[in-house]
């Protein structure tokens, strides 16, 4: 298993895994399968690093960095994304790929991570908390989906020590 920056010919299987979260699960609250179009339009906005994982140019499941927020206090702050292929699931994948994201950022100004998790995702939950991360807070009620309100938590995991104010 190798971990990779994307490129463009793992697009389409990258967007298969994510419509598959789309279609079946509550994990992600899009209510409609990403098109072509609008999945090209989102990774153009990925500015940190975006891996996959691949053996024998099978894409087995992917991890990025997004901006947390557009407002540029907010710059020290990313958020996570990884998806698994359900019917290639490897177990400690996920861990492979957040812990080569984490390499790649060390070197940048980003000095948090946060994740938002909906809340009966256990398997989600527990990843987060084997990685460090402490959940900071819960947003009841705040989506919707299979007729259904749903509720999430923010997940936090500090992996820089802030700077210290010099006044």
């Amino acid at each position: 298993m190798e971990i990779l920056n994307v490129t463009a010919a793992d697009y389409s299987q990258i967007r298969n895994i994510l419509n598959y979260y789309i279609i079946n699960t509550k994990v992600n609250f899009e209510t409609e399968p990403i098109s072509v179009d609008a999945f090209n339009k989102m990774v153009c906005e990925i500015t940190y690093p975006f891996l996959v994982a691949k053996e024998n140019n099978v894409v087995f499941g992917y991890a990025y960095l997004s901006k947390y927020n557009s407002k540029r206090g907010y710059d020290i702050t990313s958020d996570l994304t990884i998806y698994l292929d359900q019917s290639k699931k490897i177990k400690g994948l996920g861990t492979l790929l957040f812990n080569e994201l984490l390499r790649r950022v060390s070197d940048t100004e980003i000095e948090n991570i946060v994740s938002i998790i909906e809340v009966s995702n256990k398997e989600s939950i527990l990843f987060h908390e084997k990685m460090g991360f402490e959940k900071v807070s819960t947003i009841k009620d705040v989506g919707y989906k299979f007729d259904e309100y749903l509720s999430i938590y923010y997940y936090l995991k500090r992996i820089k020590t802030h700077k210290q104010n010099t006044l």
